[in-house]
């Protein structure tokens, strides 16, 4: 890509912007890096005041190989939107080129001469690049240094053990490991998974020899995963916003399941705790000194274990929002999302002390695919308790999915109480896989 060329990616203006200043109304430039559809969906919440006000230029950064399905209401959000080709051998996880983005990083500010420039970037798959890309120059965004430990999970557990928070034991190098020596160093069972990529993904669990040589079989690359000890215990995260001058925002809520079990056709989602409550508190007190260990601004997806002895125990972090369908506790207890209600604070929009907390009352729920012929749902829950917002055709054969993002249907649960919406999540969790038929 030549820098004179980006102009002409501009879909949003009837005339192509030139790389001359303009005259700017707005204070505050955005740019936001979006490589999938669903970073979308957790970034815009179109119905607030961010994305309609001249006050801030937001322009678009996007992988060109979605920007059709894009829909014009999203894309008439943003000023400019300039696509972008990316890396063709990351599927699952696509990355842009740190030289490209940092030449549109520099025309965008000198198009738009504006007082403060933020770059946001949707997914952690690219927050390397775009911290490469920012570096030396004066924008608000990731840092280099900070950014590698939040991509690569082992240098991210060492350097948070480094500071006193309790991380799982965890094997750096694989590669040339046996069996005998990963269980004396693990115990049983133990988890092979990638160090750089979601926690769910390429997942998994070994109790014994037969599972380690399986899961080794089916690795192209070793090198590229960690092992780790297996927790027994309750899966919470933590999702915050931290913004110059504002106090931080953060939100508990338990986890269904693992993830890692939503692959295997169990039902995906959380519900926000009661913030004031002990195990709330008990985890608040770990994460605060996890985000002082980084001392970075921005938004944060923290997940945390406790154990059946009653410690919490690190797992990971992403400088990213929550994904579906857990982030939409956050969106009930703060009124807009965690992406939205970030940027709304760094432009100056919007103040903390603005914000009137709300306890969520709702949780929103994948239904997750098993092998077989879809035949329904088959939810223990009151009949006026929740909305079916999407569902597969009944007599759809369906397979394994590759992430939970496979789902046969989306709930929104409702409750009138705390402890009513407890019930439900408790039900639900029993119920697991029998959510669903299939035969």
């Amino acid at each position: 890509m030549k820098l004179q060329r980006i102009p002409e990616a501009c879909t949003m203006h009837e005339e192509p912007l030139t790389l001359k200043s303009v005259k700017s109304a707005s204070s505050h430039l955005i740019i936001c890096i979006i490589s999938k559809l669903g970073q979308l969906d957790i970034l815009i919440d179109a119905d607030h005041g961010l994305w309609k006000t001249s006050k801030v230029t937001r322009v678009l950064v996007v992988n060109e190989a979605i920007l059709s399905d894009i829909s014009g209401d999203i894309l008439r959000c943003f000023d400019n939107v300039i696509p972008l080709t990316t890396r063709s051998d990351r599927v699952l996880f696509p990355e842009f080129y740190p030289q490209q983005l940092r030449e549109i990083f520099i025309s965008q500010q000198e198009v738009y001469n504006t007082k403060e420039t933020i770059v946001f970037c949707g997914g952690e798959g690219n927050i390397t690049h775009v911290a490469k890309a920012l570096d030396g120059l004066s924008m608000t965004g990731v840092n280099a240094e900070k950014a590698i430990l939040f991509r690569d999970k082992t240098r991210m557990k060492a350097y948070l053990r480094s500071y006193g928070i309790l991380v799982p034991e965890f094997i750096v190098e694989i590669e040339n490991k046996t069996f005998d020596q990963m269980k004396q160093a693990l115990g049983l069972p133990f988890v092979i998974k990638p160090a750089d990529e979601g926690g769910s993904m390429g997942f998994h669990l070994i109790h014994n020899e037969c599972d380690y040589l399986k899961a080794i079989g089916c690795i192209e690359n070793l090198a590229n995963y960690q092992a780790e000890t297996y927790l027994d215990g309750q899966l919470f995260h933590v999702d915050s916003i931290r913004s110059s001058g504002e106090k931080t925002i953060s939100l508990v809520s338990e986890y269904l399941f693992p993830m890692a079990q939503c692959l295997d056709g169990m039902p995906a989602g959380s519900m926000a705790l009661d913030q004031q409550s002990v195990t709330a508190q008990k985890i608040l007190s770990v994460h605060q000194d996890v985000l002082a260990a980084f001392d970075v601004f921005g938004i944060f997806h923290a997940e945390y274990f406790i154990t059946s002895t009653g410690r919490v125990v690190f797992l990971e972090i992403a400088w990213r929002p929550c994904g579906p369908p857990c982030d939409q506790n956050f969106l009930h207890y703060v009124g807009t999302n965690q992406s939205t209600a970030y940027l709304s604070m760094a432009t100056h929009m919007m103040s903390s002390v603005d914000i009137s907390f709300q306890q969520p009352l709702t949780m929103r729920i994948f239904i997750n695919r098993q092998p077989g012929v879809y035949q329904g749902l088959s939810l223990p829950l009151p009949e006026d308790s929740y909305t079916v917002l999407e569902e597969i055709s009944k007599g759809d054969v369906c397979e394994k999915g590759a992430t939970y993002m496979n789902y046969v249907a989306i709930i929104d649960v409702r409750a009138n109480s705390l402890p009513e919406l407890r019930a439900y999540f408790d039900v639900i969790r029993q119920s697991g896989l029998s959510c669903a038929v299939f035969t």
